[in-house]
């Protein structure tokens, strides 16, 4: 007996989502999901001067350095939302804990260098959007379920290991759900056990029992024309501190001194003061010293005293976060700006602001324009990328060479043009190779003399130390219209440039002298292409003029730089079926290109010796018509869409859908591993990552009665279905809810039997495991270790108890979390009519799977951490 079992995912309510949650239903039929490196940095945390971590989207990066590198942390389940992690609070010099979606929540005990899934283990409509701990036990998280309009409290005092919800009556004395999305997010902040406050949007609460009785101390209209709450923080003399955002002139802050009953106007800290505090409030509080950033600078206030310090720290307008324990040791994340607003930058000092060293970034100073200047060139171990920057001005726009040593994830600066507008104007800047060690970039420069503009010159900029060190020559180049993504150097001498009236521009000394290599002309036909393979070998195409009698496709071919060029191909056109498409474009890869000559007939040009033949594959969405299909190498052919990627790696005869967020036309594939990288122009980078299966551990009763019916289990993957195999002894039951990592067997058959499981979907499949199983008279020989096992209590929280009269002294226990990863592995004795284990309060709540090992004899339990 065989049976599939297919995952089927819930909806939920929130229209924002749909289209993100429709995302993940594609996902999850080919085990695919992407790693987003764009993403703003909304939270940053350091346990001390080299570990590290910070967040935004759904990407999650650490450092073990100090920064000078950042690992990712893969979120698979999480990269279909939106805002998947929200808020983040460390609870002590090795613990920290990161909340978010879904009810999920995010813990690590060693500094971030891994991390636990936790789960509130309701309706997984849970939208948890802050954390706060107020000592290494103690802590608060709050969020919404708009599924029941329901705002919720839970608070734990193990440290995040068990959260118990708080019967408050928030939902009682709280405003509408009716708020815009992004109204809707609550803050929580506790002072000590008792004391803490909540807010949203303008309005502002607080308890004095420890979250259970909440009471409004704004109206709604108090704060109306100040911009949202954003932070509220206490001095040291028990002075409340809260900012509002404001993006015309800066934050305004506010104090209490009656713990939020009233609230005055701080006039040190407004633009009528010269200070304009950072457009989002965002600000720490050591003491009684207010920090944060206004206009590029570190700002330190003295609440006491009034005193302000200001120290530079670089043109940055949106500040994301800031986060220090010392104020010493500083760390700042800013927003990327302009449209869509993407990307990041990290900053920080080690003296107290005095000194600033990015330690990541890929975030726009000011408003930004692509166009095609965006482009990243892959050697396999490293990036290399140049962006437009438009600074707001054309006087003030630069290009920017960043280069990345781990795939994407993080970026740093190696090069930079920027216009001067007295002197020379930049007109673009572009990466051309990337080659271990040796980087180079292309750029045109409108020099300024004495007031006047000059023709644009042209220079290769050159770097043999991995972008350390760059020396600039001219280019002598006489095209005047040049645009940035029609220049490439396929080798170091080598520079070529693609111009729209089919005609290359080609040097052998890196620009020193260039030849023209144009499509020869003939009378009888229009040519539509030319494609640079090597100097001596270069193609145009195009079709014959007389339609309908001849409207043939035709190939032409030199081998001496456009000297003298051969027709090596000529296809007949399909009886004038899509006449505008014949021949319009061809797609080369190696020794062979792909055309169209209408009514969808394909062929497949051999180039090494000038034949063709019916092209026998399939072509998604007719690309060859749109110019979309890439033939980046013989084993990969790719096809962007507006949702989704289609790719093949045999030639085109099978296709795969794969969802995208980005999904733009340029896309790397990474020669050393196949990573599918994808950047499109509005600074959106993305990876494509397939599910790497693991053999599937099966759970369950190894030694059933006959007759008996029993669960077995496999660790829960939502990227996946299940496909479970018993050949005999049995019959399989389901719920279609659970039928992916959970089956019912029905035991009708003594002696051995094997169940097998895997999981598979459309892009491949696991080995099968197999977990020998022995039914009826064979397992009455053994008493039936399973069913004479007592586990309690069940469910536990610090301890649990194992009886049975059938186990020796010293048993071996394995204790699994519901992703098959062993948590406790140990051998204990018996004591008294009992084996015990002791301090397991520190496990995450949740289900798990005991295993009992004596000697040959094994059993399974299901027990739930409370």
């Amino acid at each position: 007996m065989v049976i599939f079992a297919q995952l089927k995912k819930n909806m939920k309510k929130k229209i924002l989502f749909f289209l993100f949650l429709f995302y993940s239903l594609f996902q999850s039929q080919c085990g695919q999901y992407t790693q987003r490196f764009t993403e703003n940095i909304r939270k940053i945390r350091f346990f001390d001067d080299q570990n590290g971590y910070c967040f935004g989207g759904s990407t999650l990066l650490t450092t073990t350095n100090g920064g000078s590198s950042w690992n990712l942390f893969d979120l698979p389940d999480y990269s279909t939302l939106i805002t998947p992690l929200m808020d983040t609070d460390i609870i002590n010099s090795n613990s920290a804990i990161i909340v978010g979606h879904n009810g999920r929540i995010l813990k690590t005990n060693n500094k971030g260098a891994s991390w636990e899934y936790q789960s509130l283990r309701n309706d997984g409509r849970e939208f948890i959007t802050s954390v706060d701990f107020i000592n290494d036990n103690t802590g608060y998280i709050v969020g919404t379920n708009e599924a029941v309009d329901e705002i919720f409290i839970y608070k734990t005092t193990d440290g995040g290991n068990k959260w118990i919800k708080l019967a408050s009556n928030i939902n009682n004395v709280q405003d509408s759900f009716n708020y815009p999305y992004e109204y809707v997010k609550m803050n929580i902040k506790f002072f000590n056990e008792n004391e803490g406050f909540m807010w949203r949007k303008y309005d502002f609460y607080r308890t004095t029992n420890g979250g259970i009785t909440w009471v409004k101390l704004t109206n709604n209209n108090e704060f109306y024309n100040s911009g949202l709450i954003m932070n509220v923080e206490k001095t040291q003399n028990n002075k409340l501190y809260l900012s509002t955002s404001d993006y015309t002139v800066g934050s305004k802050i506010y104090t209490s001194s009656d713990n939020g009953t009233t609230w005055a106007l701080n006039t040190d800290l407004q633009y009528t003061n010269n200070i304009s505090i950072n457009v989002y409030g965002e600000f720490v509080m050591l003491g009684n010293e207010f920090i944060s950033t206004q206009n590029g600078q570190l700002i330190k206030y003295n609440t006491e005293t009034h005193s302000i310090s200001l120290k530079p720290i670089g043109s940055f307008p949106y500040l994301a976060n800031i986060y220090t324990k010392d104020g010493q040791n500083i760390y700042l994340s800013f927003y990327g700006t302009g449209t869509p607003g993407l990307g990041k930058r990290i900053l920080k000092t080690n003296d107290s602001g005095n000194n600033w060293q990015t330690i990541s970034e890929f975030a726009n100073d000011e408003n930004t324009s692509w166009g095609n200047a965006f482009r990243i060139e892959n050697d396999g171990n490293t990036l290399l990328m140049s962006r437009y920057e438009n600074m707001n001005s054309f006087d003030t726009k630069r290009y920017t060479i960043y280069k990345s040593l781990d795939n994407g994830i993080s970026w740093k600066q190696v090069a930079r043009e920027q216009t001067n507008p007295n002197t020379s104007w930049i007109n673009f800047s572009t990466v051309l190779r990337n080659k271990n060690n040796y980087l180079s970039y292309f750029n045109s420069k409108t020099l300024i003399v004495n007031n006047t503009q000059t023709n644009p010159t042209y220079y290769l900029t050159e770097s043999n130390d991995g972008g350390q060190n760059w020396v600039t020559s001219n280019i002598n180049l006489t095209p005047s219209f040049i645009q940035s993504q029609n220049i490439f150097q396929p080798e170091e001498n080598i520079l070529y440039i693609k111009n729209y009236n089919n005609t290359i521009f080609l040097s052998t000394n890196k620009g020193q002298t260039w030849k023209t290599v144009a499509a020869p002309t003939i009378t009888d036909g229009t040519f539509y292409g030319i494609e640079y393979k090597t100097p001596n070998e270069i193609y145009a195409w195009g079709r014959k003029s007389n339609w309908p009698a001849d409207y043939d496709y035709f190939l032409y071919k030199t081998t001496n730089q456009g000297a003298t060029w051969q027709n090596i191909i000529n296809i007949p056109d399909n009886n004038g079926n899509d006449m505008g498409y014949i021949g319009s474009y061809t797609v080369f890869g190696s020794n062979y290109a792909i055309v169209s000559v209408g009514g969808n007939k394909y062929y497949k040009i051999n180039l090494g010796n000038n034949t063709y033949s019916d092209y026998t594959g399939t072509l998604s969405n007719s690309p060859v018509y749109s110019e979309r299909l890439k033939i980046i190498r013989d084993n990969f052919w790719y096809y962007p869409d507006q949702y989704n990627f289609t790719y093949s790696k045999d030639f085109g005869q099978t296709w795969t859908d794969r969802f995208c967020l980005v999904c733009g036309e340029n896309v790397l594939l990474n020669s050393n591993n196949n990573d599918i990288l994808v950047y499109n122009q509005d600074n959106s980078i993305e990876r494509l990552k397939d599910i790497q299966f693991d053999v599937p551990k099966i759970f369950g009763n190894s030694n059933p009665s006959i007759n008996s019916t029993e669960e077995y289990f496999i660790p829960l993957n939502f990227f996946s279905d299940t496909e479970w195999s018993l050949s005999s002894g049995g019959t399989i039951s389901f719920d279609p809810n659970t039928k992916f990592y959970k089956i019912k067997i029905t035991w009708n058959s003594n002696g051995p039997h094997i169940l097998k499981a895997r999981k598979l979907n459309e892009c491949g499949y696991s080995t099968f495991t197999e977990f020998p199983i022995t039914v009826g008279i064979l397992a009455a020989n053994e008493n039936n270790l399973n069913n004479s096992l007592e586990v309690y209590p069940n469910p536990f929280s610090d301890k649990i108890a194992i009886k049975s009269s059938l186990l020796q002294n010293q048993i071996k226990i394995i204790l699994y979390n519901t992703s098959g990863q062993i948590v406790l592995q140990k051998g204990i004795k018996k004591n008294g009519d009992n084996y015990e284990l002791n301090n397991l309060n520190t496990l995450p709540n949740g289900l798990y799977f005991l295993e009992i090992i004596d000697g040959e004899k094994k059993a399974m339990k299901k027990i739930i951490k409370n």
